[in-house]
């Protein structure tokens, strides 16, 4: 059949008159049958017999099937549904074995990625991201995701080792779009929308009467129980002091002794002066924009892609936002038939406005929106009146709650008002980014060389300031740094390829090549005090104690490479590969690191035997074995000892600053890896199961020493972990024609991590790490702490601990103890999940279409600190929690939560113990897209080549087991009261193109 254009500009098909059907085929594709009509849309299935789907890999591509290591592929389309600043999001749930967490929600921060497990004690757990061939060491947020083609998650050693030791916690391949041969082709997206908070904060008091009743509650039993007072004098103590003990905080328009009577009731003729909701303040809703255009094209010998993105993603926080401006342009050009040359320009200008995120400070909003009892006004307000006082200009005044004049003293963060912070105070970080590569390949017969240079270069201006108007810098004038960061890294490699065909069945690829990568990192800054006008924040505006100082840090790394590939008539595979890594970490007598792998796969459909069976469309048996290196410890050079100059009376002096280890050496791994990648059913079920297992050895730590030495801790390799599970991928297609496709997908992972191996005198006891206990036989993330017990008869909080014998050795047996102090540690279990990953589906009905994606996490303990703050029901002046309404009372003991006592430590329930784990199981409903693509034949009248409209929504419900807890912004399993809470995201956007 042939296609011929009309002279409108049509298409249309030249066919007899007599005929009724038309058979439609293409390479790699089912051939089909349909009869004619005036308008045809037709659907056309794969041929897996025919076609293999082709996935990048370590230094080239592959075919799947020829493929013996493991991979995961998320492609553009997946990418693309999301809203994000940062492509790392976009592997939550999409891969078996990856493990995404999403720390702050920051527009713009990066997720936390980790592969198949812990993969070390405390050196890096982070992957190698590898972007179109070179190892890239940018902000990942610099890339934007619409100029991606796709990201392939390489697991085990097999897939990449031969990126050696930057590998040794997975490889993640980023490969961007490019031009292709035919007409110039331009697209244009653009998104609006809004980003909201996403996750609730805790389920804490908002009623003013509510919170004095419970602190009058504390005040009573802490005199009644504590002081040793009568009932009744408790009560009138706790009536009469309430307010003063509260900072002189009255809400109500009753005299101070009579907001609460002594039956610890709220007057009844009270009546509010004021009331505000700090949340109202501090979290509204954020616009979210997005455009991006590119233009593609080429011809036989030439490609070239051109795109020009923008992105303004303003947070749910006033003054938090990421602007980002990019420009990618990619260029191939065919210049001989032995030469081809190319290369990648892109230059990011990213500018974003961010929140401070520790959770110790007063000034931090995600803290106080927990803590702050609702008696705390934003504003200052006249105690008599209520009313909010103004300053000299008619301008509403911030409540610090620090002002003496009006008696106050708040007692949650004095000094500190983050509404006022967020809106006077600047954080602000600007990059200027250039990402460049050049490449030339020359090709001899069946030899080939590639030349790769790449450069990546970050430069950032920030700024920190703290007025001088409110709070704690006030009487300082307010305070202000300045910085600057310059990171340069440069990598290059050779390659050399020989790929030849021996008697039609036997392929041989052999590659060697030399790799050498340059990290500098350059930081300099500058601080002063004191300053004239408020609204000019740089040095120059300040008088008072200057102080600067810059530094800079190197890390190099050389490496030799090669491998080997082979395969016997498309059914029997084998590779191999040998790196060689020196790394400037290490002191030049244990510089080098050699690490290897070797892998085989069997095309068990390809075999005669299979012929008969119909079902089968393909089934590959795989299995690989490597070893890989980790030199990511915290240092410049810690295999020797630093000092810092320091000014000693006008003079030179030096100071201890860190004991370095000229020992120490790499950290290693032996992954093994085995399973099935299979397609039955014509494709209509398909997916991998694996099994892997990952011992590492020599585990790069940081080993605490005690401090009469003159330095607290020095680095050392000291003990082997053990990683193994599990991963199941699995898709569905159960419909697939014309009109109507329905596509579901899932996948899990099942991984268990042990401690193997400690140093000598740790194999006993152990290493205790917060409220973990590093322990051979336990996970790395094994809770080691006190065991609640519950309450005893007068709402005591009780801890177990061990009974003794007269030697001082546990018997075996336990008693409750109310005396924190006197409990005894014990093993709770671990933050390591049983099973994670992600599941999905796909309709698409003629034009319309619809997807949602979610991830989830079964079992693992949380450690809910911020749960644990709101229950403390001892500390003057915080918030407390709903669940407080079920405490110990003389007229309620059937509970487990015991009796409110302000300033009693053993009632201080939130002491950390087993009554703060909490289920850390969710599912997160990451992705719903809802698109609707208009008809080709009434495009083509506007010369249109596609318009879809779309509507999209990301983080859209989160189900965990309490409100406020995320589970998702921690591997350890722990909650914080002080991070950004995730956003979530909806938008209505087009795509077109032409």
């Amino acid at each position: 059949i042939g296609v011929l254009t009309d002279s409108e500009g049509k298409f249309s098909l030249d066919v007899p008159e007599s005929a009724t059907t038309l058979v439609i085929s293409y390479i790699g594709y089912k051939e089909k049958e349909v009869d004619i009509a005036p308008y045809i849309e037709v659907i056309i299935e794969q041929d897996v017999s025919d076609l293999d789907e082709v996935i990048v890999v370590a230094y080239g591509t592959a075919k799947k099937s020829t493929f013996t290591g493991s991979a995961s592929v998320v492609k553009s389309k997946d990418i693309a549904k999301l809203q994000t600043g940062n492509v790392t999001h976009a592997l939550e749930g999409a891969a078996s074995g990856v493990q995404v967490i999403s720390g702050s929600g920051q527009p713009g921060s990066s997720a936390s990625i980790r592969i198949r497990g812990v993969g070390s004690y405390s050196a890096s757990t982070t992957p190698l991201y590898v972007v179109d061939g070179v190892p890239f060491q940018g902000n990942i947020n610099s890339i934007n995701s619409m100029d991606i083609e796709s990201m392939t998650v390489l697991k085990d050693a097999a897939a990449n080792s031969l990126y050696g030791s930057r590998a040794s916690n997975g490889v993640i391949l980023i490969t961007t779009k490019k031009g292709a041969e035919g007409k110039a082709r331009v697209t244009f997206e653009a998104r609006y929308g809004l980003n909201q908070r996403g996750i609730p904060n805790y389920d804490v008091l908002d009623d003013p009467a509510e919170f004095y009743e419970l602190t009058w509650e504390g005040l009573r039993n802490r005199q009644y129980y504590s002081v040793g007072n009568s009932w009744l004098q408790a009560a009138n103590y706790a009536s009469n002091n309430l307010i003063s003990q509260l900072g002189n905080y009255n809400n109500y328009n009753v005299p101070d002794n009579e907001v609460v009577d002594i039956n610890g009731n709220i007057n009844p003729n009270a009546r509010l002066k004021y009331r505000e909701d700090w949340n109202d303040f501090m979290f509204n809703n954020g616009n979210r924009q997005e455009y991006i255009v590119s233009i593609s094209g080429g011809d036989a010998k030439t490609n070239y892609y051109l795109s020009l993105g923008y992105l303004n993603d303003e947070g749910f926080v006033a003054n938090s936002d990421f602007e980002r401006y990019t420009s990618r342009l990619r260029l191939e050009k065919e210049v001989t038939d032995w030469f081809k040359v190319g290369g990648t320009a892109n230059y990011i200008r990213q500018e974003s406005n961010f929140v401070g995120e520790d959770g110790t400070q007063g000034s931090n909003m995600f803290f106080l929106s927990q803590t702050m009892p609702p008696i705390y006004p934003v504003y200052l307000h006249d105690p008599v009146t209520g009313d909010i006082v103004l300053d000299d200009k008619g301008n509403k005044v911030y409540d610090f709650g620090d002002d003496s004049s009006l008696g106050y003293g708040r007692l949650v963060s004095s000094m500190a008002n983050p509404v006022a912070s967020q809106i006077l105070d600047v954080s602000q970080d600007v990059w200027d980014i250039f990402d460049g590569k050049v490449f030339a390949d020359f090709t001899v017969k069946d030899f080939k060389l590639s030349l790769n240079y790449a450069i990546n270069s970050n430069n950032n201006l920030g700024l920190s300031y703290l007025n001088g108007i409110y709070g704690q810098f006030k009487d300082q004038g307010g305070y202000s740094t300045r910085y600057g960061q310059r990171i340069t890294v440069q990598s290059a490699n050779q390659l050399l390829t020989w790929t030849k065909e021996l008697a039609n069945k036997h392929n041989v690829d052999v590659l060697i090549g030399h790799e050498n990568y340059n990290y500098k990192f350059n930081e300099w800054y500058g601080t002063k005090e004191k300053f004239l006008d408020p609204d000019q924040r740089e040095l120059v505006g300040a008088i008072k104690n200057p102080l600067s100082s810059s530094y800079e840090n190197n890390y190099r790394m050389e490496s030799y490479l090669s491998r080997v590939q082979y395969n016997y008539e498309s059914k029997y595979y084998a590779s191999a590969s040998f790196r060689l890594d020196g790394s400037s970490k290490f002191h030049k007598d244990h510089r080098w690191g050699n690490f290897w792998s070797a892998g085989a796969s069997w095309r068990i459909s390809k075999e005669s035997f299979m012929s008969s069976v119909d079902w089968v469309s393909d089934l590959k048996f795989k299995a690989s074995y490597g070893t890989q290196g980790n030199d990511q410890i915290s240092g410049v050079l810690p295999w020797a000892d630093q000092y810092r100059i320091v000014n000693n009376s006008d003079n030179i002096s030096l100071l201890f600053d860190y004991k370095g280890n000229p020992e120490i050496t790499w950290e290693s791994s032996q992954t093994f890896n085995t399973g099935f990648d299979y397609s039955f059913l014509d494709r209509k079920l398909y997916g991998a199961i694996e099994y892997f297992h990952k011992n590492t050895t020599d585990m790069l730590y940081s080993r605490p020493v005690p401090s009469s030495g003159g330095y607290t801790s020095y680095p050392d390799n000291i003990g082997d972990m053990v990683n193994q599970g599990v991963e199941l991928e699995i898709t569905g297609v159960l419909v697939h024609n014309n009109d109507f496709e329905w596509n579901i997908s899932f996948n899990g992972t099942w991984f268990t991590n042990e401690i193997t191996k400690l140093p000598p005198e740790r194999m006993e006891d152990g290493i205790t790490d917060g409220v973990y206990k590093l322990m051979v036989g336990k996970s790395r993330y094994e809770y080691f702490t006190r065991e609640y017990a519950g309450i005893d008869v007068n709402g005591q909080a009780q801890w177990y601990k061990d009974v003794l014998d007269d030697n001082g050795n546990p018997t075996g047996e336990r008693e409750t103890t109310t005396t924190y102090s006197a409990a005894t540690d014990y093993f709770q279990g671990s933050a390591i999940p049983d099973l994670y990953g992600g599941f999905g589906t796909y309709l698409k009905y003629k034009g319309f279409d619809f997807s949602l994606q979610a991830s989830y996490q079964l079992g693992g303990k949380g450690y809910d600190n911020a749960y644990a703050l709101t229950m403390a029901g001892s500390d003057l002046g915080f918030n407390m929690h709903k669940d407080l309404r079920n405490r110990w009372t003389p007229t309620h003991t059937d509970t487990d939560i015991p009796r409110i006592q302000m300033g009693n430590a053993n009632t201080s329930t939130n002491s950390r113990s087993s009554r703060w784990f909490v289920d850390a199981s969710y599912i997160n409903i990451r992705n719903i897209t809802l698109g609707y693509e208009l008809p080709k034949r009434l495009l083509n009248k506007i010369y249109l080549e596609s318009l879809r409209i779309y509507v999209v929504a990301d983080n859209v419900a989160l189900f965990s087991k309490r409100q406020g807890y995320d589970p998702r912004t921690s591997w350890s399993g722990s909650s914080s009261y002080g991070l950004y809470p995730v956003a979530r995201t909806f938008s209505i956007g087009f795509n077109l193109a032409f």
